[in-house]
């Protein structure tokens, strides 16, 4: 399954927590993208992490954000009735940003993981991509 860009396999736009954010990235579970990111003076990394909401009840998967290979943040396991996590992480000095999606106890590719208004800052300064 390919990851998504600004969509979910349901359609346009990200639905987490009853907002639609245009702006994001969506991956099934054992999805794994690293962004070259030394260099280019970023900061901070800001993104609302959840479980898409039409990806239906059985959903249960694992978020992780990880710079040069340190794990930054986890929402540890989630299922759909989860409220949407906020993340706003220092990665001055990182050259390597990743994002993973995994399983959570259910297994399911189901899982439609998403990193809503998923933005790179040069500054401690400013928003990007938030909800319609």
């Amino acid at each position: 399954w390919p990851w998504l860009v600004d969509r979910a396999p349901g359609g346009d736009g990200i639905r987490l927590g009853g907002n639609t954010w245009r702006r994001g990235l969506v991956m099934v579970p054992r999805t794994r993208l690293d962004f070259a990111i030394g260099g280019a003076g970023y900061q901070r990394f800001r993104a609302v992490l959840g479980l898409d909401e039409r990806a239906g009840p059985a959903g249960h998967a694992v978020l992780r954000i990880l710079g040069d290979g340190q794990l930054l943040h986890s929402t540890g396991p989630i299922d759909a009735q989860a409220l949407p996590q906020r993340v706003d992480l220092d990665i001055r000095g990182d050259q390597t940003l990743t994002l993973e999606a995994d399983f959570g106890d259910r297994l399911d590719f189901g899982d439609h993981c998403a990193f809503a208004g998923a933005a790179l800052l040069r500054s401690a300064v400013g928003a990007s991509g938030g909800p319609r």
